[in-house]
C-alpha cells in the first residue's frame, strides 16, 4: 500500500464517529476480553552504555583523568574480540565546576565527560566484558539486550489466545452461560477512542539481570561476582469478542 493509500485509509479512520466503533461488536450477548501470553528467549546481542568523566583544576588535567578510563574500555573491548564497528565513542564534552562563595558563583575547576557504546555478539563474553567495563570506573554502565525470535513471537500470540479464552469462560460460567463462537479476534483495542493510539500489541522488553548504574557521589558499591545477560520477553496482547449464551 502506498503512502497515499494509507494516508487516505487512516484519515477515512479518523473520521467515524465514535459510534462506529460499536458497530464492530455484535447485537446479541457477548464478551469482549483481552489475553496476554509471554515467553522469555535468549537475547542475541547486548549494547554497553558507559559514561566517563574526569574533573581537574583545567580542561587538560580533567582530560588526563577521563582519557585513562576510555583507553582502558577500548582495550578490554579489543581483548574480548569486539570489532571497531561495534563500538561508538562520543566526542569529550566540558563543563566547569563552580560553586557559590559569598553570593558569588566560582569557578572550582572542570569536568570532562563521555559516553562510550559497545554491542557484544557473542553473549559467552558477557561476563568477562562487564567485568571489564565496571572495572574501569564509571560513572554509570546500563545494558541493553537486543535480538529476535520469531518462533517465540509466534508462541506468545498462541498463548495470549488461550489466556483470553480461559478469561472468557470464566466469565461466561459466572453469569450462567456459555461461549458459543468468536465474533472477531485482534491486536487492537477497539474499545480505545483515541484512534491515533492504536498500535499493535505485540512487543519485546528486557529482563537484565546485570544492568548496574550508580552515582558516583553515592559511591561504589562493590562488583557482582558474576554478570549474567538475562532474557528477552516477549509479549503479545490480543482482544477477542466471543458470543455466549445461556447454559443449556
Amino acid at each position: 500500500m502506498t503512502r497515499a493509500a494509507l494516508w487516505f485509509a487512516a484519515s477515512l479512520l479518523w473520521s467515524l464517529p465514535g459510534a462506529a466503533l460499536a458497530d464492530q461488536l455484535p447485537d446479541h450477548p457477548h464478551l469482549y476480553v483481552h489475553g496476554v501470553g509471554e515467553v522469555e528467549f535468549a537475547p542475541q546481542r547486548a549494547t554497553f552504555f558507559l559514561d566517563y568523566s574526569g574533573s581537574g583544576p583545567t580542561i587538560d588535567d580533567a582530560r588526563q583523568a577521563l582519557e585513562p578510563k576510555v583507553a582502558a574500555l577500548l582495550r578490554a573491548a579489543a581483548e574480548n574480540g569486539i570489532d571497531d564497528s561495534d563500538i561508538t565513542a562520543a566526542a569529550a564534552s566540558i563543563r566547569p565546576d563552580s560553586e557559590y562563595l559569598d553570593g558569588e558563583r566560582v569557578v572550582t575547576g572542570v569536568t570532562a565527560s563521555r559516553q562510550v557504546h559497545v554491542t557484544l555478539r557473542n553473549l559467552d563474553r558477557f561476563d568477562a566484558l562487564a567485568q571489564a567495563g565496571y572495572g574501569t570506573d564509571p560513572a554509570a554502565m546500563n545494558v541493553r539486550l537486543s535480538g529476535r525470535d520469531d518462533a517465540a513471537l509466534a508462541e506468545a500470540q498462541r498463548a495470549a489466545v488461550a489466556d483470553a479464552r480461559q478469561r472468557a469462560a470464566r466469565l461466561a460460567d459466572s453469569l450462567g452461560m456459555t461461549i458459543s463462537g468468536v465474533h472477531s479476534l485482534s491486536e487492537f483495542d477497539l474499545r480505545e477512542k483515541e484512534l491515533y493510539r492504536l498500535r499493535p500489541s505485540l512487543e519485546l522488553s528486557n529482563n537484565a539481570q546485570d544492568s548496574t548504574r550508580f552515582a558516583a557521589a553515592f559511591g561504589r558499591p562493590a562488583s557482582p561476582e558474576l554478570f549474567l545477560p538475562g532474557s528477552i520477553t516477549a509479549t503479545a496482547t490480543v482482544y477477542v469478542v466471543y458470543l455466549i449464551e445461556a447454559r443449556r
